[in-house]
C-alpha cells in the first residue's frame, strides 16, 4: 500500500528478458509509472558487452535525469542481478547498491542481521552500528552467502554485484524482489535514494587479479599464512584476510575455478588501497613461480 500511495515514476531496463512479461504487470499494481527499456523479449541477440552494458546504463542514467525520475533500475537477462540509477541520475551499482540497500534494510528492521562476503568493506559494520545492527562475514563465494542465510537469522544478504536475497520471501537470489523491497523501503520511510546516497559513509577499495597455477596455489596460501600470521583477522576456507590498521586490510584469495589469485584492499583512501593492492600482487606474484 505504501508503494501504491508513493506512485512511483520509474526507468526500467528489461534486457529483453522474459521478466518483461511479468515485472511490469506487478509494478502496474504497485501504482508506478513505468519508461521499459529493452523489453523485446522476442528479440534474439548475442549477450552485451561490457562496453555496450556500460552504454546501457549510461543511457538509463540519461533518461532518468531527462525525465525527472524516481528510480532508474537495470536487471540482467536472468533477473537475478539490479543496478540502480538514483533520483539524481548518479548509477548505483556494486558495493554502493549494496550499501545502499543494507542502510535501507537496517533503518526498517534496526538490531537485524545481515551477510555480506568478506571482501566488502567495513561501510557495512558502520551502517549496522548506526542502526544496532549486525553484519555476517561469509567467504567471497556466493553459494556460502546462500548457507548463512538459510542457517542464520539473517533478513538481507548481498554480494556487492547486484545480488540480493531477502530471506522473508526465499533463500535465493531474486532481482524482481530486491527491485519491490527496495521501493518498499523507499516508500515507506519517505525518502529518496539519493538521500540514501548522501549519508553513506566514504569507502576506498581496490582489486586486482595476479595468475598463478593451479599446483602452486596451495604452497602460496601457506607462505602467505606463515608470512603475515600476525596480521590475520578471519578464519577464511579460501584465502586469508590481514588486518594492517582502522579500515585497512588486504584479502588474499585463491578463485575456486580459474587459474589465478584475487587481491581485495581497503584503506583511507583510494591512492593507499590502490598502492595496498600493488603491494600484495607483487608479494603473490613473487612467491607464485614453482621454480
Amino acid at each position: 500500500k505504501a508503494i501504491q500511495a508513493r506512485g512511483f515514476n520509474l526507468v526500467v531496463d528489461f534486457a529483453d528478458a522474459p521478466i518483461a512479461n511479468v515485472l511490469p504487470i506487478i509494478l502496474d499494481e504497485l501504482n508506478c509509472n513505468v519508461v521499459a527499456l529493452n523489453a523485446n523479449v522476442d528479440k534474439i541477440g548475442a549477450v552485451p558487452s561490457h562496453r555496450q552494458f556500460q552504454t546501457t546504463l549510461k543511457q538509463m542514467q540519461l533518461i532518468v535525469t531527462a525525465l525527472g525520475s524516481q528510480l532508474g533500475a537495470h536487471l540482467d537477462p536472468g533477473g537475478e542481478k539490479l543496478v540502480f540509477v538514483d533520483d539524481r541520475g548518479n548509477l548505483l551499482k556494486g558495493v554502493t547498491a549494496c550499501a545502499v540497500m543494507a542502510e535501507l534494510a537496517l533503518r526498517d528492521a534496526p538490531g537485524s542481521t545481515l551477510a555480506v562476503p568478506a571482501n566488502l568493506p567495513n561501510i557495512f559494520e558502520k551502517i549496522a552500528d548506526r542502526h544496532g545492527g549486525r553484519i555476517i562475514r561469509t567467504e567471497v563465494e556466493f553459494d556460502t552467502i546462500t548457507k548463512t542465510v538459510s542457517s542464520k537469522k539473517v533478513i538481507m544478504a548481498g554480494n556487492g554485484r547486484g545480488n540480493f536475497i531477502f530471506s522473508d520471501f526465499q533463500h535465493t537470489v531474486d532481482g524482481m524482489m530486491a527491485m519491490a523491497k527496495a521501493l518498499e523501503f523507499l516508500a515507506t520511510q519517505k525518502v529518496s535514494m539519493s538521500e540514501i546516497v548522501q549519508n553513506l559513509p566514504p569507502y576506498y577499495i581496490a582489486e586486482r587479479r595476479v595468475s598463478c597455477v593451479w599446483e602452486a596455489k596451495p604452497r602460496v596460501m601457506r607462505l602467505i599464512n606463515e608470512r603475515f600470521h600476525e596480521y590475520k583477522d578471519q578464519e577464511m576456507a579460501l584465502g586469508v584476510k590481514l588486518n594492517l590498521g582502522p579500515d585497512q586490510w588486504v584479502l588474499i584469495s585463491p578463485d575456486p575455478d580459474q587459474p589465478y589469485f584475487r587481491i581485495y584492499t581497503e584503506a583511507n583512501s583510494q591512492s593507499e588501497a590502490e598502492a595496498l593492492a600493488d603491494e600484495y600482487a607483487q608479494i603473490v606474484e613473487k612467491i607464485s613461480p614453482l621454480d
